[in-house]
């Protein structure tokens, strides 16, 4: 009883691993997280690109993540490019530096540990879901 146990813990998790594996959740949880930086702090501008360009947006990055999990990660980096304030440099005075900062803070040690807690939630919920599931 404890091998066939074990053995399906193994397999699910295996199932879970090839289904989206962390690497890839992760990845696509920072790049939500700086679209929603970079579009909130242009007021739209990234959002009117991709509609602009025939831009495929944000379909093909975060296809592996459900919306609610894509608009919590996109409120993250709403919220951080509030605080990304002007620079005061005389050639640039008043100028809001919204890019670099937004990929600065989606590749930071902060929005990592961030999205690798949302992933252990992730696997968490899936893993509960898949046992309910097989009941």
């Amino acid at each position: 009883m404890f091998l066939f146990a074990t053995s399906c813990a193994i397999n699910r998790k295996i199932k879970l691993d090839g289904y989206l594996p962390k690497e890839n959740y992760i990845k696509l949880y920072k790049t939500a997280i700086i679209c929603g930086c970079i579009n909130e702090g242009t007021k739209g501008g990234l959002g009117e690109f991709f509609t602009k360009n025939n831009d495929a947006a944000l379909f093909t990055e975060t296809e592996g993540l459900s919306i609610p999990i894509v608009l919590e990660a996109d409120s993250i980096g709403k919220a951080y490019s509030k605080k990304i304030a002007p620079i005061d440099y005389i050639e640039i005075e008043g100028k809001t530096p919204v890019f670099s900062r937004c990929i600065w803070y989606g590749m930071s040690k902060e929005a990592d540990k961030i999205a690798q807690k949302k992933y252990k939630e992730f696997i968490k919920g899936l893993g509960k879901w898949e046992y309910i599931y097989e009941e």
